[in-house]
């Protein structure tokens, strides 16, 4: 596991896995890559712990992230309100 040199935002993680074929090139590598980062307004939000899926299938490997600024499903609730209101033009 590391972190994507060619996320300019640091914010991409690549989980390398081993083949069993040999390698014809680079255009597919053998790595899976978590993208993460924050896209919109936080509040209201909530700190929380993210635990990937993939956790659980790693024994011995603790990939959880504490302390993660979460927006609160409130929030996202009434984004959807607020985006069904504008194209229903009431």
């Amino acid at each position: 596991m590391e972190v994507d040199r060619d996320d300019p935002d640091q914010q991409s993680l690549l989980f390398w896995y081993p083949t069993v074929t040999a390698a014809a090139g680079q255009y597919v590598r053998s790595a899976v890559k978590v993208e993460g980062g924050g896209k919109s307004a936080l509040d209201p939000n909530l700190p929380t712990t993210i635990k990937p899926y993939v956790n659980d299938d790693l024994p011995g490997v603790d990939i959880r992230i504490s302390g993660i600024t979460t927006v609160e499903a409130e929030r996202t609730f009434w984004d959807k309100v607020v985006i069904l209101h504008g194209l229903r033009r009431w």
